[in-house]
């Protein structure tokens, strides 16, 4: 039983794609836990890039990750195609 059942705001706002490279394999033989949040980071970098925008420079401000939760639905492996949707949601004054 999931824990945390993570509610996805839809629809998403940007999807992008990348392959599990040989450096996201641990000894199991499968993506790294690590590795989920690097993919998510790259896929918020990517994003904010085409809205003009980086962690840095933000508007007026910078971004700073203050939580991050994941589900694991299945295991992802070498040189499998992944694509990230992103959703933004539950927007307040200072996060979202």
């Amino acid at each position: 039983m999931r824990k945390n059942n993570i509610n996805i705001p839809s629809p998403p706002c940007f999807q992008t794609s990348m392959t599990v490279q040989i450096g996201d394999i641990n000894y199991g033989g499968h993506a790294g836990n690590e590795r989920y949040l690097l993919f998510t980071q790259e896929t918020r970098l990517r994003f904010l890039e085409t809205i003009g925008c980086s962690e840095m420079k933000f508007g007026d401000y910078g971004l700073v990750l203050a939580e991050a939760t994941l589900e694991y639905f299945h295991e992802l492996f070498f040189r499998d195609a992944i694509t990230i949707h992103l959703s933004i949601g539950n927007i307040g004054r200072a996060s979202f």
